[in-house]
């Protein structure tokens, strides 16, 4: 028994001397060990941290877990000096959302604290972070749409967002890790109409006023059939036509004195 651990002290000690010629940390050793000991395979963990870009299909899932996430927004006020009342905010929209955390790329997958066995080789995710930094100062390539950031969780984040500042570096003893802390930031999509658009869509929102006629009040309220049969000789050269003019104002309800004309 080692510690109260059901692994023998040879193990422990092969363990630790074949993990150091690797160049493991002994973080990483120690949580080997542990899962052995236990009979873990793979770290159960209902936090998730994914980067999808679907413009070029490359996806990215945090290999560890951020000891802590960041997720800061604000509200952007305008303060007024009102006569008689003092300064007053007003509140003028939302800022947009900032997500920071700090994490690495390990190169050695350890079950403890992995969220996958899948893992991309630190220097390929490394590239890929700084790819997403500098992707809107890339007219050649044409990427100018926004990465998408999912952290499911309590926070359970899911929104479209640029890399907004990246940082990344190794720890002396981590031979091959990197290190890294980001921050994005949300995007906002803002769908702009053009001005032909914009006359044709108040175009089809017109609608036709009906015309309005008086008739004699002792006509009665349509006028009747004399009074309705005169003014569809006016207005539309046969007098026939009264009837679907009584059948319009018997739906509209008009008021005596009124007709409307379909």
């Amino acid at each position: 028994m080692f510690g109260g651990i059901g692994i023998s002290t040879y193990q422990a000690k092969t363990a630790l001397l074949d993990g150091l010629s690797k160049g493991s940390s002994l973080e990483k050793i120690a949580g080997g060990l542990l899962n052995e000991a236990l009979g873990i395979d793979t770290m159960v963990n209902t936090v998730f941290c994914f980067l999808s870009d679907q413009q070029t299909g490359t996806d990215l899932q945090l290999p560890v877990n951020p000891e802590k996430i960041t997720v800061k927004w604000g509200r952007k006020m305008e303060t007024v000096n009102i006569l008689n009342l003092g300064e007053l905010d007003f509140t003028t929209g939302d800022k947009l959302k900032e997500v920071s955390f700090s994490s690495f790329f390990p190169a050695e997958y350890v079950p403890t604290f992995c969220t996958t066995s899948n893992m991309v080789t630190p220097d390929s995710a490394n590239a890929v972070m700084n790819a997403w930094q500098s992707r809107f100062n890339d007219p050649v390539k044409g990427l100018k749409d926004p990465i998408q950031l999912i952290i499911t969780g309590a926070q359970d984040i899911n929104m479209n967002a640029i890399v907004t500042s990246y940082e990344s570096n190794e720890h002396g003893g981590e031979p091959g890790d990197i290190y890294y802390s980001v921050t994005l930031r949300e995007w906002r999509e803002i769908a702009v109409r053009k001005e032909s658009e914009e006359k044709t869509a108040s175009r089809v929102n017109l609608k036709v006023r009906p015309r309005l006629v008086k008739v004699p009040a002792s006509t009665g309220i349509f006028g009747g059939q004399e009074g309705l049969w005169k003014i569809a000789k006016q207005h539309y050269g046969d007098g026939e036509s009264w009837r679907s003019i009584a059948t319009a104002n018997l739906k509209s309800g008009l008021s005596s004195g009124t007709v409307r004309l379909p």
